[in-house]
């Protein structure tokens, strides 16, 4: 179990993020005025954009960042139910300072499901963009449906974020935005497309700050973030390559100093709740339609992956027999505990379990970093599934490709059958970047693939392994949906239009796919 001393407590205390009270609504004029009788500023103040995140029935991060000369600014929001601002339910001042590399996070709390909210900073003589957030549902409301876009992976390097400025342009009566991880890249410039100006990655707390500012500089990003709610957790990318508990090692960097760093500036730069150090496992209530639960494999007591396995799934068997020893985990007791108490215990009508790398498994292919490559893990999950209604739906990403398959025991069973075998439903979230180009020989290369995989895995319903994009889901009292938007070619901003793909139907108390073109 991953050990917290006093030192740690401490350092980590400063990311607590301030809570702010909302009074009922009231007037204009009976707010507090924000006044500035200052010079003019000659600088734009507000270079990030804005954020919200981790909503609840009643409250909700948002966060902005301040780009200033000044040691110790001070920094006005408030929050209101209409577009002008006339009707502002809670306002007042915060401070930020270099330790907090100048963002404002504030958890804004007595606020009320049902109504739409919006925010907005304000600093010296000029004012945010205006954000929007969304609570969730709470219990015994009456709502037709739950609908998220899940994305990860968005590797600045690799392409342009279209599918953010998408997300906004296209998709209506978002619930939240889901990321699961690899947000950012912690590595040296490795992109064919576009660089980082800060191209010399070197695990110091000016390396990870630099990276989050240039990526939230992005328009399309800033859009996202502006017109929808978040959650968030972070993968590998975001920390550290092929991380896990005690390494690997960096060179020229001490391992536990730069994973605090990491985790520092991810904790900074989203608007995620902070609930204890190193910690970014934890549940979304959505009313009684569903259950969120969002879990951490790359590094809260994680052991060491196995890598170099062979892909052949029967040739691969030895291999964890030898190295698979007693209690190796990819999420820990704690995390294990928390899991399965919540999961067990919730009454939701879906239960949906966010994981930033795949559970299922299939043939010819190997992940160090999936769940089938930590086997006792694997087969606890799996049988925990088995024990519970069929009402689960795994969102995972890390894949780069678009996936869709049923969860069991063993789906490679002589007699495997999907309506009795299987224990719960997967989708993946493909990359958002980290596509071929559009290359005629790559599609068709891919079309094989997945003939190949859809034969070889009796399990596996649908695979697009060649485009980048995200996913929506659509959660309804009877049924679950979900369906990719996928690119041609993401490095083109005014490329192909993204084609639509799916429906992934599994009616509730299945756990049984299948796909509606």
């Amino acid at each position: 179990m991953t050990k917290i001393n006093r030192r740690t407590l401490l350092k980590w205390g400063g990311l607590l993020t301030v809570s702010a009270m909302a009074p009922a609504v009231w007037s204009k004029s009976g707010a507090k005025q924000y006044e500035y009788t200052g010079a003019a500023s000659i600088s734009s103040h507000f270079l990030h954009g804005v954020a919200s995140g981790d909503p609840t029935v009643n409250s909700a991060i948002i966060w902005t960042r301040v780009t200033t000369e000044e040691a110790a600014p001070l920094v006005y929001w408030e929050v209101a139910l209409d577009d002008s601002f006339e009707q502002v339910v809670s306002t007042g001042y915060t401070q930020t300072d270099e330790s907090k590399d100048f963002t404002v996070k504030l958890d804004v709390t007595e606020l009320n499901f049902g109504r739409d909210y919006v925010y907005r900073f304000k600093y010296r003589d000029q004012s945010s963009p205006v954000g929007r957030l969304k609570l969730v549902p709470q219990s015994n409301t009456d709502i037709p449906f739950l609908k998220f876009i899940v994305t990860s992976c968005s590797h600045f390097e690799h392409g342009e974020f279209v599918g953010y400025r998408d997300m906004v342009e296209r998709e209506q009566n978002i619930d939240a935005v889901i990321h699961l991880g690899d947000y950012s890249y912690a590595s040296s410039n490795s992109g064919d497309y576009r660089k980082f100006s800060h191209s010399d990655f070197k695990f110091d707390r000016e390396s990870f700050r630099a990276r989050y500012s240039e990526i939230r500089k992005d328009a399309f990003l800033q859009q996202a973030h502006q017109m929808h709610t978040w959650m968030v957790i972070w993968d590998d990318g975001d920390l550290r390559n092929g991380v896990w508990r005690e390494g690997p090692a960096i060179d020229g960097a001490d391992f536990n100093e730069a994973m605090d760093i990491a985790m520092e500036t991810f904790f900074l730069w989203m608007p995620i709740r902070y609930i204890a150090p190193k910690r970014v496992w934890r549940s979304a209530p959505y009313g009684d339609l569903a259950d969120i639960f969002f879990m951490d494999m790359c590094f809260y007591d994680r052991d060491e992956p196995i890598n170099n396995m062979p892909d052949n799934l029967s040739k691969r068997q030895p291999v964890f027999e030898q190295y698979d020893f007693p209690g190796r985990s990819i999420i820990g007791q704690e995390q294990a505990s928390w899991f399965e108490q919540a999961l067990r215990t919730s009454t939701a009508r879906w239960r949906i379990v966010c994981s930033g790398a795949p559970v299922f498994e299939w043939w010819d292919n190997y992940s160090p970093s999936a769940w089938r490559a930590y086997p006792q893990s694997h087969k606890w999950l799996l049988e925990l599934f088995s024990e519970l209604d069929n009402n689960i739906v795994v969102l995972s990403g890390g894949l780069h490709k678009a996936m869709a398959a049923g969860l069991a025991l063993d789906p490679f069973a002589s007699d495997y059958n999907a309506g009795r075998d299987n224990v719960a439903v997967e989708i993946t979230a493909p990359s958002l970047t980290r596509g071929d180009g559009g290359a005629l020989w790559y599609e068709i290369a891919d079309n094989r693939s997945t003939e190949k995989a859809l034969k070889k895995n009796p399990h596996m319903k649908f695979r697009k392994g060649n485009r980048a994009g995200y996913l929506i889901t659509k959660f309804e009292a009877d049924q679950f949906v979900g369906r990719w938007r996928l690119y041609e070619d993401v490095r083109k901003v005014n490329g192909p239009k993204a084609d639509t793909y799916g429906d992934i139907v599994s009616e509730y108390g299945k756990s049984k796919i299948k796909f509606v073109d």
